[in-house]
């Protein structure tokens, strides 16, 4: 499948809280939420993932890619460790990719090949709750990588609409070096001024922020951020742009009918009824997406039949939760959701 930007990154929390071994450069950030983006995290048989160089160029909004520069870049992803952190204070360290390939296919059209590291491979698959997922366009607009960083750590918490970072965290989160825009003014200024301007003309979020500050100094000792939708952004609509008929990381045009016989928010409403109003247009606009990838199209491009469908997850859903109760009922109907993979059959 063709890399496009509307990829659907699923990203567990834990591993967006790891510390890496070395400061990720921007472009070895872009190909790791490519790869997110690329595999099924539900289908471990997908850790090799392979996109063409002219479409990740494309994406990012850059003319040819330089072959040295896409190197350095790999070479230092094979090197990552990550560090996650663990209940008992303690760490667990693993190197995320073991094996990459830059060549040519049979057009002469170069790509990249990566492969998951065996040890990485429980926190990128097999996760049903605890994590985030965000379109991949989101981060490959970045310009900055304490923006991608800033996108993701408020992304996880979008649900919450609040998060309060310590502000020494938050330096490290953003990799701000010691001894940079130690004043509160200049780190707001140059730093969190310019990051909210980026995440609100590129992402699906944006923020608003207010310092903690204690005692008679009034330190500033940690940042609050109120974060929410952001509206204003016309890639929302790309949730469902593609050529229909393709699966995985393409999608049915918001723009077109399913059925023809309503609009995208009218298709939204509709479905939400199938859940018997429990979950959010947000949330349903996810399960579409995940049905979208698991269907067959005489499903999908039927409005009834999604409805139909929908209607009896969230029942055989509800049927499980009267013999145990199931603590998290969205991640749980979409992993069901997500289990039923026609292609597969």
């Amino acid at each position: 499948m063709a890399l496009n930007g509307n990829e659907l990154v699923e990203k567990r929390n834990i591993l967006n809280e790891a510390v890496y071994e070395e400061k990720m450069w921007l472009q070895e950030i872009r190909f790791f939420s490519a790869y997110l983006g690329k595999i099924n995290p539900r289908d471990q048989t997908t850790r090799v993932v392979r996109f063409k160089l002219k479409e990740f160029q494309d994406c990012i909004g850059k003319g040819d890619a330089n072959l040295k520069k896409t190197r350095e870049t790999t070479d230092r992803l094979l090197r990552q460790i990550a560090h996650v952190p663990l209940e008992s204070g303690g760490f667990h360290s693993f190197q995320l990719f073991s094996e990459c390939k830059v060549d040519r296919d049979k057009k002469g059209e170069w790509y990249v090949e990566l492969v998951a590291h065996e040890k990485a491979m429980p926190f990128m698959f097999g996760f049903i709750d605890r994590y985030f997922s965000y379109r991949l366009s989101n981060v490959l607009r970045l310009l900055s990588t304490n923006q991608v960083h800033l996108y993701e750590q408020l992304k996880q918490y979008e649900g919450l609409g609040v998060r309060t970072i310590p502000i020494e965290q938050l330096r490290k989160i953003l990799e701000i070096g010691d001894g940079q825009y130690t004043r509160w003014d200049n780190f707001r200024q140059v730093i969190l001024l310019a990051c909210q301007k980026a995440l609100s003309e590129k992402t699906d979020i944006c923020f608003t922020f207010e310092p903690v500050r204690v005692g008679r100094s009034h330190e500033t000792v940690a940042v609050k951020f109120f974060i929410k939708e952001n509206t204003d952004f016309l890639g929302h609509a790309a949730l469902f742009e593609s050529v229909p008929g393709q699966r995985n990381s393409e999608h049915i045009s918001a723009k077109e009918n399913v059925s023809g016989a309503s609009t995208y928010e009218e298709r939204v409403s509709f479905l939400v009824e199938a859940c018997n109003k429990e979950f959010s247009k947000e949330e349903i606009i996810v399960l579409w997406d995940v049905m979208q990838r698991t269907l067959p199209d005489d499903t999908i491009f039927d409005e009834r039949k999604c409805y139909d469908y929908l209607s009896g997850k969230y029942h055989e859903m509800i049927m499980r939760d009267k013999k145990k109760k199931i603590q998290h009922r969205f991640n749980y109907l979409k992993s069901m959701i997500g289990k039923d993979d026609w292609l597969s059959m």
